[in-house]
């Protein structure tokens, strides 16, 4: 398997808590790919590739990141070995890997993918209670 990027950062968003606010989540992604390679790990409730909650994240990115290539990869819970070549291979090449989980919390996946891609463990993108965004390292819980 390829080695990933150095300073890649890999980031859960939990998709379902974000409603309205997929704007202020791709605003945040996109200050962060400016500064890194970045893997955004999107979840929620039977999210997937069709779901319009990734396709509003993906066009987002497309949208702000005009000159990086965003690519959308549908995994379950426990990604295969041959898509988590694919988001190394996608990441050596340059492009900006969403990857569409089918669980609500996308932290496990995250934390998985950076240990098996060698990544940065990132943050994890959370609402706090006057619906601004957050960010946490994966080990700390939403209510922090």
């Amino acid at each position: 398997m390829p080695a990933c990027p150095a300073s890649t950062m890999i980031v859960a968003l939990h998709g379902r808590r974000f409603g309205t606010h997929t704007g202020q989540a791709v605003a945040a992604l996109v200050a962060l790919a400016s500064q890194h390679e970045l893997v955004a790990v999107s979840g929620g409730s039977g999210r997937t590739a069709g779901d319009s909650g990734g396709r509003a994240l993906v066009a987002g990115l497309r949208l702000h990141l005009p000159r990086h290539r965003i690519l959308a990869v549908a995994v379950d819970t426990d990604p295969h070995p041959h898509e988590i070549a694919l988001i190394a291979e996608l990441l050596t090449d340059g492009a900006l890997p969403v990857v569409l989980t089918a669980t609500d919390d996308p932290v496990p996946v995250a934390v998985l993918l950076a240990r098996a891609l060698g990544a940065d463990h990132g943050p994890h993108v959370v609402w706090n209670h006057a619906d601004d965004l957050l960010l946490q390292p994966p080990w700390a819980s939403a209510s922090a």
